[in-house]
């Protein structure tokens, strides 16, 4: 079944973005799902959810990471040796009126990488930023070819009341 995905055990809001980026992005979506962008942006506001590993069906078992414990790993002050190796975490769920289409936004993020060692890394080298459009047909969720992002690293949010 493989190693384990550490994701963060709490959705998290989506960086920050222009009204062009996320209109660019929204030209290549699937039409029904391209408004969900804004719905995404407007649920930045909301608390974080916490994740049901059982809901995270990925091929592989899924280890919650608290998000107390995941952001000093992803922003630490000096650079880290990355031992806990990849870290997932995803947005909230945004979906149709009709609940035949659903986004999700998902970054894969490396640990140990000061926010000062960004501008000199290849893009892309340290995260994953994936934008996923979902449809429900035949009784099943299933996942439209995903747009893979370009931006700098997203944080890790710990939500004041949750710690």
């Amino acid at each position: 079944m493989g190693e384990p995905i550490s994701v963060v055990s709490t959705t998290q809001p989506l960086p920050v973005s222009t009204p062009r980026r996320d209109a660019g992005w929204a030209e290549v979506l699937p039409a029904p799902a391209a408004p969900l962008l804004a719905t995404l942006r407007t649920m930045n506001s909301q608390p974080p959810r916490h994740l049901d590993p059982g809901g995270l069906e990925v091929g592989r078992p899924v280890a919650l990471v608290p998000a107390a414990v995941a952001a000093p790993a992803l922003w630490p002050s000096t650079p880290q040796a990355d031992n806990t190796g990849p870290l997932w975490w995803f947005s909230r769920v945004a979906y149709t009126a009709d609940g035949k289409w659903s986004l999700v936004y998902a970054a894969q993020v490396c640990t140990g990488i000061t926010p000062e060692m960004v501008p000199e890394a290849e893009p892309g080298a340290y995260d994953i930023v994936v934008l996923a459009a979902i449809e429900h047909r035949s009784g099943k969720w299933e996942v439209h070819d995903p747009l893979y992002l370009d931006i700098d690293l997203p944080r890790v949010i710990v939500s004041p009341t949750r710690r």
